[in-house]
């Protein structure tokens, strides 16, 4: 591009002279190391504490490696602010789809689940079926997209391993057109029921018979997490619109808009999943209504999004050796251990350091799923959970696990149990389903 005159410039002269060598050849403005950020988070200056904080949260991911390492920092001000920005970067990452360009080209379906394992992070794996090839180019788009554009072309349906976050992927010439992401999460309609009710018995004599004649419609459909972020539990859903393609509501007449009774859906018991199935109560259609053109609304998930070691029983041998660990919320009497065929079996007793008058109803249900049992590098049995209840009680548990080998890879044998401590949090989801065929 030719440069103008000078003429048109009303700045000095002095201003146009050419730049330095060194300045034309510099590079990137470097970046400030995040182990400095964090130490800036203790400086006696605000302005440079806030920035410092600001930096360290954008860069995101990036920094929680070395953010986490200084949660014993010596400074109280420097622990208190990791501690904060540590919380704020795992929970948008975990809330975030992660995004990626996916190419395959011609390609079997076994090598294209393998590239989007790759890319994404998530063990996967193709159960097998008919030989066929691909090809898919999808750019900066989530792993949900991918896999309902994977499974479309497939014919695949996916499974899941809940403890060991696998998804397994099976040849099923099916589809589920009625889909909605959010972030990490899918919702996929599965199904109305419809149905209607006829008293003809016990009928007062004044003919004020208010159950005389009723008409259920019902909303079933899917909340699905990506393998990152398992779900532990879904709130009842709370639609906030639905109407048919007349205009016309399908809200039932009681419409609760007051919120979801978090209490209620813990309070049935927490555990861990891809997927949770809901159903959301409606009005009858109309007659001459043929499919609900919008249904929208929300439902509360508490997710799970972390783990932390608690009772941790180390060198663990076979026989009725008497073994046990004590932890920050709980205690592990094991009376037996046996193995055969790299199948363990362990009886024991695990009980809940409960306060006075403390309540967990959820305690007992999450028990066989927090049992982690590990070879001496680290690699993990599957639970296959209770065989046999030997006692409970509020607070404690007598029974038999077991655990087996993983499906695939090598594993030694058994040499520690850990009860696991569970981290959540928790998340309200919008949902939005367009042009559903009515009952």
């Amino acid at each position: 591009m030719q440069r103008p005159p000078l003429y048109w410039f009303a700045v000095p002269l002095c201003f146009l002279a050419p730049s330095s060598p060194a300045a034309d050849q510099a590079g990137p403005v470097a970046t400030t190391p995040v182990a400095t950020l964090i130490e800036q988070l203790g400086d006696r200056n605000f302005r440079v504490r806030q920035a410092a904080g600001k930096e360290l949260e954008e860069r995101g991911e990036e920094s929680l490696p070395l953010l986490r390492q200084s949660s014993t920092h010596a400074d109280e001000e420097i622990r208190r602010r990791v501690e904060v920005l540590s919380q704020r970067i795992e929970r948008t990452s975990l809330l975030s789809a992660k995004k990626f360009t996916f190419r395959v080209n011609n390609v079997t379906i076994e090598e294209a689940i393998k590239e989007l394992a790759r890319l994404s992070g998530y063990k996967l794996q193709f159960q097998g079926g008919q030989p066929r090839k691909l090809s898919i180019e999808m750019e900066n788009v989530t792993y949900w997209q991918v896999m309902e554009k994977l499974c479309n072309d497939a014919g695949l349906s996916p499974g899941y391993d809940d403890q060991q976050g696998i998804v397994y992927l099976y040849q099923q010439n099916t589809i589920s057109p009625y889909t909605h992401t959010s972030g990490p999460f899918r919702f996929v309609a599965q199904n109305f029921n419809y149905s209607r009710y006829v008293n003809l018995a016990n009928i007062p004599r004044n003919g004020n018979d208010q159950q005389n004649q009723d008409n259920n419609l019902n909303f079933s459909f899917l909340v699905q997490a990506e393998p990152k972020i398992p779900l532990l539990a879904v709130s009842p859903p709370r639609l906030t619109k639905a109407v048919d393609e007349n205009g016309f509501s399908l809200l039932p007449r009681q419409h609760d808009n007051q919120g979801f009774n978090v209490a209620y859906y813990e309070g049935n018991g927490l555990y861990r999943n891809f997927q949770h199935s809901v159903n959301a109560p409606m009005a009858k259609p109309d007659r001459d209504a043929t499919k609900a053109a919008i249904i929208k609304g929300k439902v509360m998930v508490t997710l799970l999004s972390g783990t932390k070691p608690d009772v941790v029983v180390e060198n663990l041998t076979t026989g009725k050796k008497k073994q046990s660990g004590v932890g920050q919320t709980g205690e592990i009497d094991i009376e037996d251990v046996t193995e055969a065929n790299k199948n363990w079996t362990i009886t024991m007793q695990i009980r809940r350091r409960a306060k006075d008058g403390e309540q967990d109803h959820n305690w007992m249900n999450t028990v066989p799923q927090k049992l982690e049992l590990y070879d001496a590098k680290g690699r993990q049995y599957r639970s296959n959970g209770i065989v046999n209840y030997l006692n409970t009680t509020q607070n404690s548990i007598s029974a038999v696990f077991q655990f087996s080998p993983p499906p695939q890879g090598e594993i030694g044998p058994a040499v520690k149990l850990v009860l696991a401590q569970w981290l959540t949090l928790q998340h309200e989801l919008e949902f939005e389903f367009k042009d559903l065929p009515l009952p």
